[in-house]
């Protein structure tokens, strides 16, 4: 089975990764990470769109479906993230490690897309756990009072939803005996 249609994914990932090393350089000012961050979602968006609409192709025993639909949603959320990107460069230059907001940015732009191709509540919660997440210390990114308090509060309401939300998807898998999305809707 060939895993090419999930590279988009493991090019953010590792992309995401290798920014986030960009903290221990020193004077970098996040030039690095930036370019780096631009060619990731670039090269991702050029491997969704040389794939294009594809047939529903199962992976890690039906948990991940990659479909048109899927398809469709990761070019959306890459060409954002590429647009943020972009308008970040000049934004982060003279921010406190820039380079954090950009690894922020991808693994967040990576937990969306794992929600896309998610065929399962498992990997479902884990990319709805790994976008909100990434996106808590965004908020306070500026480091004003204010960011940080939106922060805060953000993190306490996404860590009471993502509770509700397991709760949830617990009474679902209690009742149906399985995680698998197409057989909780049979």
């Amino acid at each position: 089975m060939s895993y090419g249609l999930l590279l988009p994914e493991l090019i953010i990932a590792a992309s995401a990764l290798i920014v986030l090393l960009d903290v221990f350089v020193k004077n970098s000012r996040g030039r690095f990470a930036g370019y780096v961050s631009i060619i990731a979602i670039l090269v991702s968006l050029i491997l969704v769109l040389k794939d294009g609409l594809v047939d529903p192709t199962p992976y890690f025993n039906d948990t991940i479906v990659v479909d048109s639909v899927s398809q469709i949603f990761n070019m959306i959320f890459l060409v954002v993230a590429l647009l943020v990107v972009i308008a970040g460069v000049a934004y982060t230059e003279d921010k406190f490690h820039p380079e954090v907001f950009y690894s922020l940015l991808l693994f967040a732009t990576l937990g969306m897309m794992i929600v896309a191709i998610s065929n399962d509540l498992i990997p479902l919660f884990v990319g709805f756990e790994l976008a909100s997440l990434a996106t808590y210390p965004m908020a306070a990114f500026e480091r004003e009072r204010r960011g940080i308090e939106a922060s805060i509060k953000y993190f306490v309401i996404g860590g009471l939803s993502s509770a509700i939300l397991l709760f949830g998807l617990s009474y679902i898998y209690g009742v149906t005996g399985t995680t698998n999305i197409p057989q909780i809707a049979e």
